[in-house]
């Protein structure tokens, strides 16, 4: 279902077309595939990148964003089967997606940047962080899916979670956006109402064929956090309230990934710890923009 999305008056929006390329039984399978992204322009500004999670799109980082509009270039790409973007029968998995982002970035000539992610988004953050590093300046991931989600130890926990999420889908498409947004307004009671909104509009938005790469394992992150080049922070949250990096792996993160100068760790935030805390992760980026630019105190330029 696609919705008629309201962008605050700063953001722009835009489509490029890609051709992506997968394995398939027969050789390999070519298909275009439209992304579409949301920016903030400001050209000649440095860049951020926001990488949304899943079920979620790019305007849910509006409010993280909003004081560093003026100061730096900003674009929130719509991950493939979210948002307005294409959602092709092909597969989903970290790969195709890092593609995806890499072909908007060079459409728009949007590098070196420093890159925010969340979750799913935060995942393909840190494989463009170690395969491309003279794109990707600084990293923050905001609780990455660290051993939940799409990245699970098991073919038969991968096949488990998708089941679940094909239900969970199912009532998505079936409930209004009127039910979704009564249950975000009685669940999520700690957030700003804008981001209750935006919660909504990525769970109608997203096209069932985002499953189609939950029955292929993706790395698993001891086997890749040694080989993030740049400067980071990691965002944690309470696991119990559903967030997912326990803090035994924030903890082997700090000793193993050399550049991680900051995990900040928000007490009582489930996964949708941008929601829960905007501010503290505002001073996080900040102190992300600071040590990237040699300026521990630099300030967001707002």
């Amino acid at each position: 279902m696609t919705l008629a999305v309201q962008a605050p008056a700063s953001w722009q929006e835009g489509w490029i077309e890609s051709e992506t390329r997968y394995p398939a039984a027969d050789g390999t399978c070519r298909e275009t595939i439209r992304l579409h992204y949301w920016r903030v322009p400001n050209p000649g500004k440095p860049k951020l990148l926001f990488l949304h999670g899943w079920a979620e799109y790019g305007l849910d980082f509006e409010r993280l964003a909003r004081p560093f509009q003026t100061g730096y270039d900003i674009l929130a790409p719509d991950a493939r089967a979210h948002g307005l973007s294409d959602g092709p029968p092909s597969q989903y998995t970290i790969r195709e997606r890092m593609d995806d982002v890499l072909a908007v970035l060079t459409a728009l000539d949007f590098h070196p940047c420093l890159l925010i992610g969340h979750s799913m988004g935060a995942n393909v953050g840190a494989g463009l962080a170690i395969e491309h590093p003279q794109w990707v300046r600084g990293l923050m991931l905001i609780d990455p899916s660290w051993g939940g989600g799409l990245e699970t130890m098991n073919a038969a926990e991968r096949s488990e979670a998708s089941a679940y999420w094909d239900r969970t889908i199912h009532q998505w498409e079936r409930f209004s956006e009127q039910q979704l947004l009564r249950f975000a307004d009685t669940a999520y009671t700690d957030w700003h109402p804008a981001d209750r909104r935006r919660w909504v509009e990525g769970k109608k938005m997203l096209k069932r064929t985002t499953l189609n790469g939950y029955d292929h394992p993706v790395p698993m992150w001891d086997t890749y956090i040694d080989a993030i080049p740049c400067p980071g922070v990691l965002v944690t949250g309470s696991p119990e309230l559903g967030a997912v990096v326990s803090a035994e792996k924030a903890a082997a993160s700090a000793h193993r990934w050399k550049g991680l100068f900051r995990t900040l760790h928000v007490p009582g935030a489930g996964h949708y710890i941008h929601h829960h805390a905007t501010a503290a992760l505002q001073a996080g980026i900040t102190e992300l923009i600071g040590r990237v630019d040699g300026d521990d105190s630099a300030p967001a330029r707002a």
